[in-house]
Formats: structure tokens, sequence, C-alpha cells
């Protein structure tokens, strides 16, 4: 789980004019002790091209500072104050990375927060704006008395100036990061609504309740039943003034689509690798533009338990309405918490059933050269060993965070065959028959300790799959037993044979396995197939007169239950 902590920009446009607009982005994706993030960069760059294509931010005057030191961090705020060249100016500070409750955490290295509050105070711009994205935002403005739950209300305003804070999560709470958003769940939503989800009134310009009612609403939703738990964002502010506070204005984008009032529902916007783009709720009776770069779109639709798709392509400076109509019938995405303890691997335990090959005709050709004296009583016993048996089995395995694999399990596996044959001797100078029988039982027991290493695709498409190298350790236990019956001389007779011991063959397998959401638990089939290029006798330390050779190469099927035991 990683824990994520997140103030979001709130970029004011306002009636009244402003002088330049100033951005700091700050993002690490190193936390010391906690595991690292994954999609740091991502709000980063998301960040940075809505400033400068909705807020009005000049891409030259935006300064990214990614997975530096607090040091060097503190230098550039020290330096701010000869940069902020009027006091019309706009100042944002955007955090996104690891926090406790005192510090930024960056790499081995903090920055206070109490230095930060102290740093943008200082500032004599007309807005100060700033956003974290870590776990336990909430603590910047508690003292100051952040609210949670209640949304933005302004009146009418205008010459707005002051400071204003928005955080992903409180205090108490972790932040998280999606790996079906690619960012962090709430930078998602936030930009989703400044790119004109969030449009409410349908004017295109999205104010700071509007935006702020959006990405508060959507992230509660999103993390309802995530393992990291509820995330309820907040804000602190202090602005005076008059007029409307505008974060982005849409008016003058060129390409996108507008969803008109008969289309209404859970809306997801999915692009041609599909990355997902968007995630609203629209209602009916509204109309709602959607800024989208130019390119092939899947809007997906969900309500009362169906699913619904269209497509769209958008040419450059076009803009699509997209209605009812357009929607066919379908069939109908680890959360991680910024701050979460750096746990390196997850570790699984697996039971397993299914069926083995062996290659044992070399193994029936030496036993029944064993038996070719009963030939004289006219018997030719012939062996015949199963080729397909059934196997069960239980293993553990370590699934490490880059993919990589470790694995140990023991499958047990027991054949048994009799066999019953009639024959005749004579006495000598006589010419009568006397009935002989011989009954033949073997019983072949494997017990097969597997180890190895394996690898877990992360691409999307093929992230169900692992593939496997290892060696397998066959202990085989090998017994004949038989019984001869001599009605001429009235003897019944017993012989054993015992062959114990161990052979070793590497083996490469793969497998395909289904994750439950919300679940420890996955399920799944793994194929292999073990080599060994000629016959072996078994290596054991009771030597014996006559060993004999065997060949357990073959390919085994098996289905298995995983169950997770430390899931994040």
């Amino acid at each position: 789980m990683k824990k994520l902590f997140f103030y979001y920009t709130v970029l004011m446009l306002c009636a009244a004019s402003y002088g330049a607009r100033y951005a700091l982005l700050v993002g690490n994706s190193y936390g010391g002790a906690f595991a690292p993030l994954k999609y740091v960069q991502n709000d980063i760059l998301g960040m940075r091209d809505v400033l400068s294509q909705f807020c009005g931010f000049e891409k030259e005057n935006i300064v990214s500072l990614y997975n530096r030191s607090s040091k060097e961090l503190g230098a550039y705020l020290n330096s701010l104050p000869g940069r902020l060249s009027s006091e019309d100016d706009v100042f944002l500070f955007y955090y996104t990375g690891h926090a406790d409750l005192e510090n930024l955490l960056m790499g081995n290295t903090k920055y206070p927060l109490a230095d930060l509050k102290k740093q943008v105070k200082s500032y004599s711009t007309q807005m100060r704006i700033v956003i974290f994205d870590a776990c336990q935002s909430g603590c910047f403005t508690r003292i100051k008395g952040g609210s949670l739950q209640e949304p933005f209300l302004y009146k009418e305003e205008s010459n707005i100036e002051g400071q204003v804070v928005i955080y992903s999560s409180s205090a108490n709470e972790y932040s998280q990061e999606s790996d079906l958003y690619k960012n962090s769940i709430f930078t998602f939503h936030f930009l989703n609504g400044l790119r004109g989800c969030a449009d409410i009134s349908g004017d295109k310009r999205i104010s700071l309740a509007e935006a702020y009612q959006y990405s508060y609403s959507r992230t509660v939703s999103s993390t309802a039943h995530t393992t990291g738990g509820v995330q309820h964002p907040g804000y602190q502010f202090n602005i005076q003034g008059e007029g409307n506070v505008i974060l982005s204005d849409i008016n003058t984008r060129t390409c996108g689509i507008i969803l008109d009032e008969s289309v209404g529902g859970n809306l997801v916007i999915l692009d041609v690798d599909d990355n997902l783009t968007a995630d609203l709720v629209k209602q009916e009776k509204n109309r709602l533009f959607i800024a989208l770069n130019p390119g092939n779109y899947r809007i997906v639709k969900t309500r009362d338990d169906e699913a619904f798709k269209a497509k769209v392509f958008l040419n450059e400076n076009q803009i699509l309405p997209v209605t009812k109509e357009q929607f066919h019938k379908m069939r109908t995405t680890p959360v991680y918490a910024k701050g979460a303890p750096d746990r390196k691997f997850t570790v699984g335990v697996a039971v397993s059933g299914g069926f083995m090959q062996f290659g044992l005709h070399d193994l029936a050709r030496q036993c029944n050269n064993r038996f070719t004296g009963y030939s004289q009583f006219t018997m030719r016993p012939e062996f015949s060993f199963q080729p397909i048996n059934m196997q069960g089995g239980l293993g553990i395995e370590f699934n490490f965070r880059n993919g990589l694999q470790a694995y140990a399990c023991f499958d047990y596996c027991r054949t048994r065959n009799e066999q019953s044959y009639n024959g005749f001797t004579k006495a000598p100078g006589d010419t009568l028959k006397y009935g002989v029988s011989l009954k033949i039982r073997d019983t072949l027991t494997t017990g097969t300790f597997t180890t190895g290493i394996g690898y877990t695709f992360k691409n999307r498409y093929f992230r169900f799959i692992s593939v496997r190298l290892g060696a397998d350790v066959v202990f085989a236990d090998f017994t004949i037993g038989s019984v001869f019956s001599d009605s001429l001389y009235h003897l019944e007779t017993s012989n054993s044979f015992a062959d114990r011991g161990v052979l070793v063959l590497p083996r490469a397998s793969a497998s395909l396995r289904y994750n439950f959401r919300e679940s420890p638990f996955s399920i799944g089939v793994n194929s292999g197939y073990r080599y060994l290029p000629v016959s072996q006798e078994l290596h054991t330390k009771e030597r014996i007169k006559t060993p004999l050779e065997y060949d357990f190469s073959g390919i085994s099927v098996s289905a298995f239950l995983l169950c997770v035991l430390n899931r994040m």
C-alpha cells in the first residue's frame, strides 16, 4: 500500500488581472524506509501540462524538482523572493511524494513542514497556492483548522488575495496512487476536473468550488473499497476580495468531446493504448465538454449493472458531440499508499493438483528382462507404466516488486500395477502338464521438490503470465514383489526388489493466473516440462547389484490456488 499525500493545484484566474504566475513542482519517489512510489513523475508532468494549457502559467515560469534533496529544495525556495517581481504575482507550490506529520521525505533527507510554511508565508505575492500529495497531508493545516468535509463555498469575489491549501488526505489517512490511473488518485481526479469533468455549470470555466467538489467526491468514491482505506481530501484558505475564483478556462480549447444531455451514468474514457484518460459521473439534462488531444478514444458507460461503449476519433481542432445513440451494449485496476512500509516482496502459499507425464519406456523394458526366465513356464510378463499420473502439491512463492519470483514446492505421486499370469510345467519323463501361476505387483512413488526463479510480466497485456526456470529433485521409491506358485511341487515362492534414490532434472514452466480483486487469493494453471537426455540410475548410498535406469522427463499440468500471506 503506498500512502499518498496530496495538495493539489488550485489556480486562480480572476476577473481582476494578476501579474505573472510562477509554479514550483516538487516530487520524490523515495522516502527512506518507505516503499518507492511509481507515478510521482506522472503527477508532475500532468500538473505541468494543466498549469500551462488551462491555468495561465507560462512554461518558463514552471520549475520541476524531481528526486532532489531537501537541501536543493531549500535553496530554490530561498531564491524565490528575487524572482517574484510583483505583488500581483501568483505563486503555486506542489509536492507529491512521501511525508510524515512533520516533514516532506525526500530520499534520505527531510524538509520540515514548519520551514515550508514560514517560507511560503513570507512571499509578498497576491496569491499563494500550496498543494501537497502525500500521506497525512492534512497536518500542514491542522493547526489552522482545516476542514475535511465541507467544500469551498464562495460568493462572487474579485481582487482576491491570500493563501489557499488543498490536500489529498487528512492528518491520519493514507493518500494513494493507482496502477489503473497511473497517477495519484486525488491528482488524477483533480486534473480531470480542470480539463472539463468538473464543469457543473456548463460555462467551460472551472471554478474553485467546482474543482474541489468534483475531486473530493471522486476521490472518496475511488478509495471506498481500496486496501488503503477511504481518502478524504481537505482544504484551508485565507482569501480576501471580490470576484469569482476560476481555476481553468477551457473556452479556448478546440479539440475534445461534448457529452450531450442524453448521456448519463458512470463514464470512463480510454485512449488507444487503453490508458484511463478520464473517470467521471455525469447526470443527464446537462452538456459537458471535455478537452482531449487528437486521437482514438473509447468511452465506456455503466448504468444499472449494464455496460455500453462508444468509439470516437478526434482530428486536430475538432470538437465532436457524443450522444446516447452512439453507445452499444458490451460485456462488462497495485493501489499503493504513500508512506507504506517498504515491503519488498509478498509471500504466498499455493495448493495444487494435476497430472504428470513420465517417460518410463526404458524402465518397463528393464523390468521385462528381469522376468524373461519365466518363459520356460510359457509366461511372458509385460510391464507397462501409466504415461499420465495424478499428483498433488504444496508450495511457497516470493514475488518481488520488479516482477522477479523465487519459489519452492513439493509434489507427490504414486502409481501401482498388478498383473497375473498362468502357465504350466512338466515333470521329468512325465507328459502331464502341471499348472503354475505368477503374480506381480509394482509400486512407483515419487516426491518431487521443485525450486527456482521466475518472472511475472509487468505489461498490462501479459501481467497474468509468469515464466520460470528451476530444477526438480525427484525422490523415487520403486518396488517389485512377485509370488510364484507351482502345483507340481506344491510350492509358493516370493521375491521382492527395491530401488530408492534421487534424480535431478532441469525444469521450465509457465503459468497463467487470475487475481481476485480486493482478495489475497488467486487461481491459475501451471504447465511445465522437465528434461533428462538419457535414462539414468538413481543416486543412492545403498548400491544394488543390478540397478535400474529411470527417465522422469515429461510434461506436467496443474491447477493451483494461491493465498498471499502478507498482502499490502
